[in-house]
């Protein structure tokens, strides 16, 4: 018994005095030692292959009464203990794998808004440059209009001066008819003078000869004259109605460059204002690209975050199943 033998039966003793009583009480004693030994070896043994079915029944005397609690209150405690973290790391387990799929498709997602926002930040710079472009050609275009006023203006000018030269010519034609009416009536004058010259040196006879050789004469010229002013005179009307239509159409042309001039000043305004919206929204596809560039940065820290979020979740999944698997070495209820 000193050396820890509980397995040797005690001396068999025959006789009835006290040492045989000594000895049945050393055997009672060593029964009861070894039941108690064999108890606990067994439940300490099961509880170190990680057995926590069984529950502790055996019910223990005298001082043994603490030990025997002691086992059921560590046996309890383990089970108990075991069985919670087999329900959190049930629990943890599971949150880790979505934890981990969550992650996952978050940096998914965020890698795909990242270059989704690439594209548009690509895309966006185009726009600004189209824009730019147009503001410049816009530009060039109000410049070109605005010449093309000024040109217009100069016409106006000259078809001004055109129309005061037409007028000028129509009052000159008006007064070479008054003149060509003159020279007609004084053709017709010299005629009649003539044809009373010639009727008064057929009287004298042949002292008149002369005379009616000159009368004659002046009437052939006074003749020719009309005849002059006659053509002169048809011209000059044919001049004048020229004029009037020459006129005409430079008053339509006139009229025709006024309302060439209103559009013309129409279409400078409305291109100022073209290039006056071409230059806002050039300035607000700038703050849109600013913004798209901004919001490419987070995503790209985001989905930097992410990764490392789901390399995090990963490597809890990971432990969470190792220490599941852990677990699972123990049999519980």
């Amino acid at each position: 018994m000193a050396d820890g033998d509980l397995h040797t039966p005690s001396p068999h003793v025959k006789s009835k005095d006290e040492t045989a009583q000594l000895a049945g009480a050393l055997e009672t004693m060593l029964s009861h030692l070894n039941d108690v030994a064999q108890d606990v070896s067994y439940h300490l043994g099961r509880m170190a292959q990680g057995d926590f079915h069984e529950t502790i029944t055996r019910t223990y005397w005298g001082d043994f009464v603490a030990m025997e609690q002691s086992i059921k209150a560590i046996h309890n405690s383990l089970k108990d203990t075991l069985s919670q973290i087999s329900q959190s790391a049930g629990t943890v387990a599971s949150s880790a794998v979505q934890v981990s799929s969550g992650a996952q498709s978050l940096s998914q997602g965020a890698a795909e808004q990242a270059s989704a926002i690439q594209e548009l930040s690509a895309t966006s710079d185009r726009i600004a440059e189209n824009a730019r472009q147009t503001t410049a050609t816009a530009e060039e275009a109000e410049y070109f209009v605005a010449q093309a006023g000024a040109q217009l203006g100069v016409s106006m000018n000259y078809v001004q001066e055109l129309n005061t030269a037409m007028e000028k010519i129509s009052d000159s034609s008006t007064k070479i008819s008054k003149i060509i009416d003159t020279i007609e009536n004084i053709a017709f004058q010299t005629n009649i003078l003539a044809l009373n010259a010639s009727v008064e040196a057929a009287r004298a006879g042949s002292a008149g000869k002369g005379f009616a050789v000159v009368a004659d004469e002046v009437r052939n010229l006074a003749s020719k004259s009309d005849a002059a002013a006659k053509a002169t005179k048809e011209l000059i009307e044919s001049s004048i109605t020229a004029v009037a239509e020459g006129g005409q159409v430079v008053a339509k042309v006139t009229e025709s460059l006024d309302k060439t001039s209103s559009i013309a000043e129409n279409v400078t305004i409305k291109v100022e204002a073209v290039v006056g919206a071409v230059e806002s929204q050039t300035t607000e596809i700038s703050q849109v690209t600013e913004g798209i560039d901004q919001i490419s940065s987070v995503i790209q820290s985001t989905s930097a975050t992410s990764e490392q979020s789901a390399a995090i979740a990963q490597a809890l999944s990971d432990q969470s199943l190792l220490m599941n698997n852990l677990v699972r070495k123990f049999q519980l209820n």
